[in-house]
């Protein structure tokens, strides 16, 4: 009685395990697969610059900063 309930136990854990398996397997193709789908894609798109702050004018936005050292 108790071997069989082992044997059943043992069984299950198998069947999840190769679930589990199955499951990150096909994650990591679906993965693969998306990153060449991206990769065929192109480059990603450049950050487009923020607008300036309204009313003040490009060459005061950063007025208050100190200049950089060279």
């Amino acid at each position: 009685m108790l071997s069989q309930k082992h044997e059943a136990g043992v069984a299950v854990a198998c069947y999840l395990l190769r679930e589990d398996i199955r499951t990150d397997r096909r994650r990591r193709l679906a993965l693969v697969r998306c990153l060449a789908r991206r990769a065929a894609r192109g480059p990603a798109p450049t950050a487009r610059p923020l607008p300036w702050p309204h009313g003040l004018p490009p060459d005061r936005v950063n007025a208050d900063l100190p200049d950089r050292q060279q």
